[in-house]
């Protein structure tokens, strides 16, 4: 499977309610990831869609690292898109 493809292949959420969302940890915004390709050092930034997650990026190698479960956790978060405002 080709790296870009991932998306493609994820299944449909399934109806219902998702959990509420967590709170943005800042402190991760001031962690220092090396990156898995290069091992240069990443920077973390807040995504501001749905799952309140931080994204790390290798500007080297132009990398965007998502950590274990963070994609679930915006595919499983309450949001807009499902018609569902976040409170």
């Amino acid at each position: 499977m080709h790296s870009g493809m991932v998306v493609t292949y994820l299944p449909v959420p399934k109806p219902g309610p998702r959990p509420k969302p967590r709170p943005l940890d800042p402190q991760q915004l001031q962690r220092r990831l090396g990156c898995p390709r290069c091992g240069a050092e990443m920077d973390a930034h807040p995504y501001y869609g749905p799952g309140q997650i931080v994204i790390d990026t290798g500007e080297r190698c132009r990398l965007v690292w998502l950590d274990q479960g963070e994609l679930a956790r915006i595919l499983n978060a309450p949001g807009y898109e499902r018609g569902m405002p976040v409170d």
